[in-house]
């Protein structure tokens, strides 16, 4: 992508298909422009319905996810490619 380190972050009061749908827009509309998102934080209390959704909706799109232990297992029940994130 560019340079900029774009965030969504996704609370538990959101209507997660109207956020499915910022989101797949805003990470694949035009990835490798500086405000394509790069990090999604999700607030843990819709965490087990939102992310197996996200990780379908990414699949559609061809879109590898990376995830912390927190949310892999999540991600991974969904059909999405998901790779455990490395410390820099």
């Amino acid at each position: 992508g560019g340079i900029g380190v774009c965030h969504i972050y996704v609370d538990e009061s959101v209507e997660i298909a109207e956020a499915l749908k910022v989101i797949v827009n805003a990470k694949t509309q035009r990835p490798s422009t500086c405000n394509t998102v790069e990090t999604l934080l999700v607030n843990k209390n819709i965490a087990d319905s939102f992310l197996p959704a996200l990780s379908k909706q990414m699949a559609e799109s061809g879109v590898t996810l990376h995830a912390d232990a927190a949310a892999l297992a999540q991600l991974q029940a969904g059909p999405a490619k998901v790779v455990a994130v490395k410390a820099e």
